[in-house]
């Protein structure tokens, strides 16, 4: 099969990649480099990325005319067929026009496609369920990022065999992945702090009443290391200028003015950087764990969303993520110590890093299918 521009495959690549999510736009650069390294020569395009975040994704074209060149169709990584943060029928009914027009495309044309890494379900809405369902029978080759979400899709009654549970395609990454030009800019935001224990504080969540305990967390850090030095970050060009006004971030920069700082988002890769160089983060988003975690950063998790905590349990330290609205009740302080300054264990146990290169492996058989010889 060879569907191209001028002789070069065509490969569609669709993620969740419909506002500056930092997760989403990083897993696009990584599947994006795994089907140029499968596949030399290949074209990338992106088939229902908005205009306004474009430029950001490294891909050779855009929209639904070029989307119809392709001659394979990948579904890449992300919780876009997850549940919502609140039971909205309006989350379900967006992401369902988000996601399901490009396997339609690629039905219509006769393309084959795959669905790889993504987390599943529960879905309460049944119109995105059955739509959901229905791609995946579809796949060529199938895999989701924990067994929850194999379970899931078991039970709406996908044969066994058909998916494997693997693990997010971020885990697989080492810094050596990171561009050089990323790291070095990376390096130059953070300035010289040799001697200081950097702790990142990705948590732009604007919530009041968490803010004392979160800063008494902070507190007692620094009670436990005075070398601590917080670094305050944002993953989106958004008023990158500083923290989001009351945000939980601008809350631990107002506490501590001599021991934290804030350090400018540029680009998901210089992100990537920023978060692998530092000694330990604290977020509430769920890539911005994995690429730390992945990196050997420990990490501290204020879970924004119910499927941060399948990480994990994945990763068998369920310890390591609370609830952001849930903290009373909790010894926030004796959880951040041990998750930040004496991590017990290895952060990504090694079957898991394996499972997510296994990603990279099913893509590759994937794109050899498409285009054998």
């Amino acid at each position: 099969m060879n569907h191209a521009g001028r002789g070069r495959p065509v490969v569609a690549l669709h993620l969740s990649y419909f506002t500056e999510n930092f997760g989403d736009l990083l897993l696009f650069e990584v599947y994006a480099r795994w089907i140029r390294e499968a596949l030399p020569g290949a074209l990338v395009v992106a088939p229902a990325a908005p205009v306004e975040v474009r430029r950001w994704l490294g891909a050779d074209g855009f929209g639904w005319r070029a989307a119809a060149r392709a001659g394979a169709f990948v579904y890449g990584g992300g919780g876009y067929f997850g549940p919502a943060k609140t039971e909205s029928s309006a989350w379900y009914w967006r992401n369902a026009r988000r996601h399901v027009p490009t396997g339609v495309l690629a039905r219509i044309l006769g393309r084959p496609w795959t669905v790889n890494g993504v987390g599943v379900g529960p879905i309460a809405n049944p119109v995105f369920r059955r739509a959901t369902i229905a791609l995946f029978r579809g796949a060529r080759h199938a895999t989701v990022r924990d067994q929850e979400s194999l379970d899931q899709l078991l039970a709406w009654g996908l044969p066994p065999g058909h998916v494997r549970a693997t693990a997010d395609a971020v885990l697989g990454l080492v810094p050596g992945d990171i561009p050089v030009a990323a790291r070095t800019e990376a390096d130059a935001d953070l300035g010289d702090a040799l001697g200081q224990r950097r702790i990142g504080i990705h948590l732009p969540a604007r919530a009041p009443a968490q803010a004392e305990a979160v800063l008494a967390m902070c507190a007692s850090l620094l009670a436990a290391d005075p070398a601590i030095r917080f670094v305050v970050l944002r993953d989106t060009h958004v008023g990158s200028a500083g923290p989001p006004a009351g945000s939980l971030g601008a809350a631990v920069l107002a506490r501590f003015p001599g021991r934290a700082s804030f350090t400018p988002y540029r680009s998901p890769w210089q992100f990537t950087a920023l978060v692998a160089a530092l000694d330990g983060v604290i977020t509430n988003q769920l890539h911005v764990g994995i690429v730390a975690l992945a990196c050997g950063r420990p990490v501290f998790s204020l879970a924004a969303h119910p499927k941060t905590a399948r990480l994990y349990r994945q990763l068998g330290a369920p310890w390591r993520s609370v609830r952001l609205w849930e903290l009373g009740g909790v010894d926030l302080p004796a959880l951040a110590r041990r998750a930040l300054l004496d991590p017990p264990g290895t952060l990504v146990p090694e079957e898991v890093r394996r499972a997510a290169t296994e990603n990279r492996e099913r893509l590759a058989r994937f794109l050899a299918e498409a285009w054998p010889g």
